[in-house]
């Protein structure tokens, strides 16, 4: 599926002349006839410029775009602009309130031609993409129409519709605040929600929504209007889908059907919405850190991946976090937004928000109705699983902060994770700067001529391993090179051999044509003191059935090892067969390199869970290691010491378990 950017820019139709009283029939007519060639593209900038134009001027408009240069539904190409009539249904002052209590702000209002003292106007909004499917352009005016209940509720009906200028302009903002597909869809459920209550909202006004515009219900019983990011789309047909909304061919995976739809029939089929929300400068609000974990929404999500103690800190290190929490002013929308989605995704995180906005409504900051209205919009997240939203979106810190991609990993950044700082320039160097650095750290460290483990960092691809095949042939120092795994060593020993460097490869138990020739209760009973962390047995188990049982392919095996170790030359091997040489076989190379970091990937690949009813059994097995002399007694002690402290938690926690469970 393609997906293309918002931009700056905003597309609707616009009549060229100018009206200072209601246009006539014949008027209209002549409107009618030029609006739909009259398509324009604007900056988001100059929206309040051609507010003017309409509200002040008179020049008609419609809200759409079209194709073929006539204003019909079937030709509809696009929306972003949404309007609302109020022909005395609703106030100006309580239109306004209503659009401060749902933050659904509109760019510009202006009065109508037949309008008495302000009686009738229109308001005008800016969706923050285009709509590009003129079901969905319909479900956008209905819901808007509906959050704002004093206004024309037949505006959705006809996205064709032409629109009458003005004859004063009563209110522009030159900072073009914006609604969104997300915003509406959460808006009015709240709105449904507070007006009709918790118990029927769903199953009466959500679904009548639904069913009057085809959309199908999620699981929670809410409107199916999701991010794109969260639907799989099948575009085999090669359909471009671009800007705002979509619709999917069908229901949605988390969607019910609905049965009862007045228009149900074979060619019918409810559908979802799929949104890609963008801000004015381009970034996604829908997206967010692409990375990992708690970034992602998940269906059915039963808990959050982050523990309620965090919360302490997050006032330490995000200071918009901070500002909320002093509770002396009311950040704006966009903000709290930002601010609730990442709370949502913490344990008991949703209740500290609105404990939050409680002290702002105990300080005569905010309302009472405000606060049930942001109630409703932390259940409406939560119901859909909304992801932490990142920083750059909504804060006003984002580039003087020191953070992570959103404020749950500035507080706790994911294990096994790196994330860039944000601010953090980074200078780049050429690949023979870099490859000349890596040489010089390796030859500094051989020339130190000490017993120490040197550490040395470098780039993938930038030629470590050209560098390590010149010191073999060109420094005259024996060198032991050994990779994580035999496919490196393989390709290793051929590079050194194609490069005429007398060099020897240890064999491998895991040669396919030799583990085929094994007998399996010995395969078995290698992998078992492999697995058991008793490798040093291994290569005396070999030996012994080999000559025992005769068996050929297991002397080849043991032959090859003779060679090696009877060899002066330049050794390939692996990290498991150096970590089981003994000192003086290792003293017996001038250098010996391991490639890759040896611990993650031999050490800690190694570990293994067992059964706490085991750890006797462990306890057991170390003492007769001892005994044989295989293990020191002052490994014995702390194993003892570590499993005494597991038992110690094990009924400490059996304990607690008993005391709740009786309580």
């Amino acid at each position: 599926m393609k997906k293309i950017k918002g931009t700056n820019t905003v597309s609707f139709s616009l009549d060229s002349e100018e009206f200072t009283t209601r246009p006539t029939d014949d008027e209209a007519i002549g409107i009618n006839n030029r609006i739909a060639t009259g398509k324009i593209v604007v900056s988001i900038d100059e929206l309040a410029h051609y507010a003017k134009l309409i509200g002040e001027k008179g020049r008609s408009f419609s809200l759409a775009t079209f194709t073929d240069g006539k204003r019909r539904q079937k030709n509809f190409e696009q929306m972003q602009i949404l309007a609302l009539d109020f022909d005395g249904g609703m106030s100006l002052d309580n239109a306004m309130a209503q659009a401060e209590l749902y933050d659904m702000k509109p760019f510009a209002v202006y009065e109508t031609f037949r309008s008495v003292d302000n009686d009738r106007f229109r308001m005008m909004f800016l969706n923050s993409t285009s709509i590009n499917n003129k079901k969905d352009a319909e479900v956008h005016l209905d819901m808007l129409a509906t959050i704002f209940s004093g206004a024309d509720k037949s505006c959705y009906k006809d996205i064709s519709k032409m629109y009458f200028g003005g004859k004063k302009l009563l209110f522009v903002d030159d900072e073009i605040p914006m609604v969104s597909t997300e915003s509406l869809a959460r808006n009015i459920t709240s709105y449904f929600r507070q007006r009709y209550g918790e118990t029927n909202y769903k199953k009466r006004n959500i679904a009548r929504f639904a069913e009057t515009h085809g959309i199908t219900l999620t699981k929670e019983g809410l409107l199916d209007i999701r991010p794109i990011e969260d639907v799989e789309i099948d575009d085999s047909s090669g359909t471009e889908h671009f800007g705002a909304t979509t619709r999917s061919s069908g229901c949605g995976k988390n969607s019910e059907f609905l049965p009862n739809h007045p228009n149900h029939n074979d060619n019918f089929l409810p559908h979802t919405i799929i949104y890609e929300d963008i801000i004015p400068d381009g970034k996604n609000l829908s997206k967010v850190n692409p990375s990992n974990d708690s970034s992602v929404p998940e269906s059915n999500r039963s808990r959050t991946n982050f523990r309620a103690s965090v919360l302490n800190e997050i006032s330490k290190k995000c200071k918009l976090y901070a500002r909320l929490e002093n509770g002396d002013e009311k950040p704006p929308h966009l903000q709290l937004r930002g601010i609730a989605t990442n709370l949502i995704n913490i344990e008991s995180g949703g209740t500290r928000f609105i404990s939050l906005l409680k002290n702002l409504r105990d300080n005569g900051i905010i309302s009472t109705q405000k606060l049930n209205i942001w109630k409703s919009h932390i259940s409406y997240m939560r119901s859909n699983n909304y992801k932490p939203e990142s920083c750059c979106n909504f804060c006003p810190y984002e580039d003087t902060c020191e953070r992570g991609t959103n404020i749950l990993h500035t507080i706790k950044p994911p294990r096994n994770y790196m994330e860039r700082i944000d601010g953090y320039e980074e200078v780049y160097h050429s690949r023979d700067e870099v490859y000349a650095d890596v040489e010089r750290n390796i030859k500094t460290a051989i020339s130190a001529n000490d017993d120490k483990i040197h550490v040395i960092k470098g780039q993938t691809a930038i030629g470590k391993t050209q560098i390590i095949l010149d010191l073999m042939r060109d420094s005259g120092l024996r060198v032991s090179y050994n990779s994580p795994t035999n496919i490196l060593k393989n390709d290793f020993f051929e590079r050194a051999v194609a490069d005429h460097i007398k060099i020897i490869k240890t064999p491998s138990l895991h040669d396919k044509e030799l583990e085929s020739q094994i007998p399996p209760d010995i395969q078995r009973h290698i992998n078992f003191l492999y697995d058991t962390g008793q490798s040093h047995l291994v290569n005396p188990y070999i030996k012994e059935k080999a000559y025992a049982d005769d068996i050929e392919c297991l002397k080849e095996y043991w032959e090859k090892l003779k060679t090696v170790a009877r060899a002066d030359t330049h050794i390939a091997s692996t990290h498991r067969k150096m970590m089981n040489l003994d000192s003086k076989t290792l003293a017996e190379f001038d250098v010996v390199l391991s490639d890759e970091d040896i611990i993650l990937k031999g050490m800690v690949a190694n570990q293994c869970s067992i059964p706490l009813k085991d750890i006797p059994l462990l306890e057991e097995l170390a003492s007769k290691q001892v005994k044989n002399g295989l293990a020191s007694n002052k490994a014995l002690t702390m194993l003892r010491h570590k499993t005494s402290k597991v038992n110690e938690m094990y009924r400490r926690g059996k304990s607690l378990f008993k005391a709740k469970s009786i309580k």
